[in-house]
């Protein structure tokens, strides 16, 4: 209620990591319902080429992203006029995904920063679109913890979508510390499977470190992916050296942000795009 807001608010004043997150989440906000006006999801065939045109529920990203920049509208604008902004060219049928969103965050120490508020506020905006579609949104924050019963969590769901403590709580915790990669996947299964709310997931996951999985595992979790029909979108925030071979065994895509300043903004909308 209103107390709670006011809670918050002062909460804001005080904490400089949360005075960026809510200046982050709001432009994401907007990118978001870019991405949602836009949303196509394609079958069982992948896109497979782009082409030239002005129709607005296929263009790419990049040219979203226009939209957001006061120095670039015009360009969109004429652009689209003239039919010439970069769209995708589909074959096969479009489908709507509507499931719940488990969103896995990495809050080991490297993160900490720009990584930590660019991974929240995405967060931040995936449960804005869960809310707005009336989906089950679930938050697991992972370090080096070998338990996944001992990994915080959040959870949104649509009967009480704006828990704001919930919210703030997603913001705040931070556990520093290393990466271990299968435990969050391990907990985002146990969710899945044994929450009825949350079995036709799609498992985000967000991390900037390696980790490796091992082999018997990653086989019974792969069948376990392949049996409940689930896809995990992963972002790579890259620091340079690291590279996607573990996230590329158990994901559908990687999305490997190598210049977080230049390419997050493009990066969100296309994770907004998927889910």
């Amino acid at each position: 209620g209103h107390s709670e807001k006011i809670k918050l608010v002062n909460r804001l004043k005080r904490s400089r990591k949360l005075r960026e997150l809510a200046l982050m989440a709001g432009r994401y906000r907007r990118l978001a319902a870019i991405a949602r006006h836009n949303k196509i999801k394609s079958g069982n065939n992948e896109l497979y080429d782009t082409t030239l045109g002005d129709e607005l529920s296929k263009i790419l990203p990049n040219e979203q992203l226009k939209l957001v920049n006061p120095d670039l509208e015009l360009l969109f604008k004429k652009d689209y006029l003239d039919k010439q902004l970069l769209q995708y060219e589909y074959q096969g049928h479009t489908k709507q995904h509507k499931g719940p969103i488990v969103c896995c965050i990495d809050g080991s120490g490297s993160m900490s920063g720009s990584s930590e508020i660019w991974a929240k506020s995405v967060a931040i905006s995936l449960l804005d679109i869960a809310r707005s579609q009336n989906r089950n949104f679930f938050v697991i924050h992972f370090d080096a913890t070998w338990d996944a019963a001992n990994l915080h969590t959040n959870q949104f769901l649509k009967t009480d979508p704006y828990n704001v403590a919930q919210v703030i709580d997603m913001a705040e915790y931070f556990p520093g510390g290393g990466t271990l990669f299968e435990p969050p996947l391990t907990k985002a299964r146990e969710k899945i499977e044994e929450d009825a709310g949350f079995h036709k997931a799609d498992i985000i996951f967000i991390t900037d470190g390696c980790s490796t999985v091992r082999n018997e595992w990653l086989e019974e979790y792969l069948a376990w992916k392949s049996l409940r029909n689930i896809n995990i979108y992963s972002v790579l925030i890259d620091s340079g050296y690291n590279t996607a071979t573990a996230l590329n065994e158990f994901s559908d895509q990687v999305m490997a942000l190598r210049d977080l300043e230049k390419e997050k903004d493009a990066a969100a909308l296309e994770l907004f795009g998927l889910v």
